[in-house]
């Protein structure tokens, strides 16, 4: 049974008796679901010094010598890695240098580059995860460099319940979302669960807390009972073989739970910003317990309409999803099949990069040979008006301009035609020959930028949204990002139609059969959903602009070209997760009952043997 402190944070999680007969009703799920994040606009100012200690009597936050003995803990663990790898950021940097020469990169053991793998029990290779990492690191950027030189706390990172309730706070005191925080909250949430307790946790970058928690040796003890995911609203910054195995909707055990509730928190103690910015030390840990505190009386009262509304909700969808389940007309045996086929190849390491070198090198040419296509385009249109006299003074200098950016493209573009072998070469004349893989090539290079640019844009959108602040001075500010990610959406939506485009010529191209034989059209994008990045849009999928999925026999998957097998997979995951959400609410009903029952007892109890040594017995804090 779950410590006291946990079921006066949360009923439906923590409450009851009945945890033996759930635990066996429910042995393929998690008994628990949390939610991990941090918010960086609850700061508070430097001040050289503290006030006056004044603690909550029911805080949430964790001690700081606890989160410095973690904090220190994990800098250890790391640091026995990272010595033995200082001897080699020489050969690191030789290697950077070499690449931007254009060499190949090899690395000490003989002449190739690291073969990607995945590591331990993970199931995504370190090459996605590493697109993940840079991902989040470009958003986070300018928000790490503003930091400890205005302020002492630079913000607090929660973790919740799946309904909303705080269960402990951390008061963080560095630039940047550091892992030791959420290792440390995790700690504690596992010193107050039962052995036999599994948890499910949410968190924005939920695979690469999944891999350092291994890599490092990290909460040894307790890290095989953790089912790793990440928020829903946050998977787009995400590569997509990482959003098939983390994404809450793609794997099992979260049900309907999205990862969120922090967001929801952060949005409920907006008010707090300004006036806490420029508080004391203790009087801002006491403010936002005394708020949590109240947030957990509401959401307590709310506990039964909450349950009511979710399984009504959970209803509908299942409902819906078993309808167009049916109208795919495919046996779930083979939808099964098909996802874990699917899976398992998007998913898998990529080859050495050395075994690869020659189609990136096509890839760079091409690339090139593209743009200086457009760079002829551009000087023929600016020598014409100029000729007709309709230029300004400053259309010879961009004239100039042009014809250098020219000359040194074509130079970059000779310089590695001179180093492919022969083989690439011939690979090269053939792609040339080949209007259809000329295209494929030119559709994926612009879906790549397409997908980034959205991804930006949504972060930086994402970054709006958070900002709770009101001062005159910040709402201009926001409002100028605004225009700015406007302003810049004409741009991606060009970029779209243009693949767009490719994308038809490219079906023309296979209707005239004058493509490679079992080629497969490219998907256009959605003009109406390119804004979404959702996990289940086209946007992320590379069909007809790839073909290492091609299996035995040289045809595609059906996971891939079969639209009645694609619809199929992604309403058999919705009837997945609503079976389990629906198993979530009935237990969490009858966990509600189980304390009530309890508390009835207690009271009764109390009234019975009024004025009595019996009458000790009272009900629990969370009644």
């Amino acid at each position: 049974r779950p410590s006291a402190y946990l079921r006066s944070r949360c009923l439906l999680c923590f409450g009851g008796s009945n945890f033996e007969a759930n635990k066996a009703a429910t042995l393929d799920d998690v008994n628990v679901i949390v939610c991990l994040d941090a918010c960086f606009t609850q700061k508070r100012r430097a001040s050289g010094r503290r006030d006056p200690a004044k603690t909550h009597p029911a805080s949430v936050f964790l001690p700081e010598d606890e989160v410095k003995a973690m904090e220190l803990e994990v800098e250890q663990k790391r640091g026995n890695r990272a010595s033995r790898s200082k001897s080699s950021t020489r050969v690191d940097k030789n290697l950077t240098s070499r690449k931007r020469k254009g060499a190949p990169a090899r690395d000490r053991q003989g002449g190739e580059e690291e073969e990607d793998r995945c590591e331990g029990p993970l199931t995504v290779p370190n090459s996605v995860l590493d697109g993940c990492e840079e991902s989040f690191k470009a958003a986070d950027e300018q928000r790490e460099k503003a930091s400890t030189k205005f302020f002492d706390d630079t913000g607090v990172m929660a973790i919740l319940c799946r309904h909303d309730n705080v269960l402990w706070l951390v008061n963080m005191t560095s630039a940047g979302e550091r892992q030791h925080y959420a290792i440390a909250l995790l700690n504690r949430l596992f010193q107050h669960l039962p052995e036999s307790f599994l948890a499910g946790v949410l968190y924005d970058i939920g695979c690469q807390l999944h891999r350092s928690v291994h890599k490092w040796d990290l909460l040894t003890g307790y890290r095989e009972r953790i089912l790793f995911g990440i928020s829903v609203f946050h998977a787009y910054g995400h590569e997509w073989p990482c959003q098939l195995t983390y994404h809450p909707r793609k794997c099992e055990g979260f049900g309907l739970s999205d990862g969120e509730g922090c967001e929801r928190f952060w949005s409920c103690i907006d008010h707090l910003v300004a006036v806490l910015r420029v508080s004391g030390f203790y009087q801002r840990m006491y403010v936002l317990d005394a708020q949590v505190q109240h947030a957990s009386r509401i959401q307590r009262r709310n506990l039964g309409n909450w349950l009511a509304k979710k399984y009504y909700a959970c209803q509908v969808r299942m409902s819906d999803a078993k309808h167009r389940l049916e109208e795919c007309a495919i046996a779930l045996e083979i939808l099964r099949n098909e996802f874990a086929s699917q899976t398992k190849a998007q998913t898998r390491p990529l080859q050495r990069q050395s075994k690869d070198a020659g189609k990136r090198a096509i890839d760079a040419i091409l690339l090139l040979q593209n743009r200086l296509i457009a760079l002829e385009e551009s000087i023929a249109k600016l020598e014409k008006a100029i000729l007709k006299g309709n230029c300004d003074a400053d259309s010879m200098a961009r004239r100039n301009e042009l014809l250098d950016e020219r000359d040194m493209t074509k130079e970059k573009k000779d310089a590695l035609e001179r180093r492919l072998d022969l083989r690439t070469r011939q690979d090269l004349s053939s792609l040339r020959a080949s209007k259809y893989l000329t295209h494929r090539m030119n559709a994926l290079a612009l879906k790549n930028r397409i997908r980034d640019r959205l991804r930006q844009r949504k972060f930086e959108f994402t970054g709006m949204e958070r900002s709770y602040r009101t001062q005159s001075s910040d709402r201009k500010l926001v409002a100028h990002t605004a225009t700015a990610v406007h302003r810049r959406e004409p741009g991606i939506q060009t970029q779209a139609r243009k693949y767009n485009a490719l994308c038809k010529t490219m079906s023309e191209l296979i209707r005239k059969n004058e493509a490679p034989a079992r080629a497969v059209p490219p998907v256009p994008i959605d003009m109406d959903r390119l804004w979404g990045l959702d996990v289940d849009d086209e946007i992320w999928q590379d069909i007809g602009l790839a073909d290492e999925y091609d299996t035995a026999d040289g045809q595609p998957p059906r996971w891939l070209s079969d639209e009645k097998v694609k619809s199929g997979i992604r309403h058999m995951l919705e009837v997945d997760r609503c079976e389990e959400e629906l198993r979530h609410i009935l237990l969490e009903r009858e966990t509600l009952q189980s304390w009530l029952r309890e508390e009835w007892a207690a009271v009764n109890h109390a009234l019975k043997n009024a004025g009595t040594q019996a009458s000790i017995f009272r009900p629990s804090r969370s009644c």
